[in-house]
């Protein structure tokens, strides 16, 4: 079976309180919307709004299988498994996804392009889902004036969603061909002198002033730093970091 973990959460008086146990998974996502915090791939939900339970999501069989799920406008959104179709949970409500036909309601859309999903993130205005060849990004504030725009582009490599970071605006992933810089219009490779180091697992992070990257290379672990200001990249340590959070 799946190996189980504590969960723990803690409150605004930094009193620790256990919720249970949920599975182990590389992929774990935390995603916060309204008052509740959807656990993911677990499809269980903690509830913050008096004293904080886990409870499940008990997401409708007609939903589909989801393979990354970020927040944005104050709504669950979802890239489904197959690479086919991006969802958008009811307003406040990260359990239901109908369209109910009214602007609080859900929604969703086909993606024509092939491959898989690779990640998703909320930018400016903005929703991207990334594949490593494409990107489909979502504008609008509410269900009625929902448009969606894909381009052919370098995306995010596949095992790599943790590698996207916004600093200030300027979005950083680790694609097909190196790290990548998004702002406006075409991504930027900027990580040139890296060689022929091609990384898989990558993660990254931010302070707010530096690019924290790590990932693997075959047998070798690889921890660096980037200072986008200056543009100079530091090899750090032949150290692999999972995960990055900061307050």
């Amino acid at each position: 079976g799946i190996t189980q973990d504590p969960l723990y959460y803690i409150k605004e008086d930094n009193t620790i309180q256990s919720l249970g146990t949920i599975g182990r998974h590389d992929s774990r996502q935390f995603v916060p919307v309204n008052t509740k915090i959807v656990v993911f791939p677990d499809k269980k939900y903690i509830d913050i709004s008096s004293t904080p339970a886990l409870h499940d999501l008990n997401w409708s069989l007609d939903y589909p299988e989801f393979a990354f799920l970020c927040e944005a406008g104050n709504r669950l959104w979802g890239c489904t498994s197959d690479g086919t179709q991006i969802w958008v949970s009811h307003l406040g409500d990260p359990t239901q996804f109908e369209d109910s036909g009214t602007d609080v309601g859900g929604w969703a859309t086909a993606v024509g392009t092939p491959e898989k999903f690779t990640g998703c993130c909320k930018y400016m205005s903005s929703v991207l889902f990334f594949k490593e060849n494409s990107m489909t990004k979502v504008l609008g504030d509410y269900p009625s004036n929902y448009q969606s725009y894909t381009y052919q582009m370098d995306g995010v490599k596949e095992g790599c969603y943790k590698s996207i970071v916004n600093i200030n605006e300027s979005l950083f992933y680790y694609g097909i061909h190196g790290v990548m810089t998004y702002g406006v219009g075409n991504p930027n490779l900027i990580s040139q002198n890296f060689g022929e180091l091609e990384l898989t697992e990558v993660t990254g992070g931010s302070d707010g002033e530096i690019l924290y990257l790590s990932g693997k290379d075959n047998n070798d672990e690889h921890l660096f730093t980037y200072d986008f200001r200056n543009g100079v990249w530091i090899h750090e340590d032949d150290v692999y970091v999972k995960s990055f959070a900061r307050d």
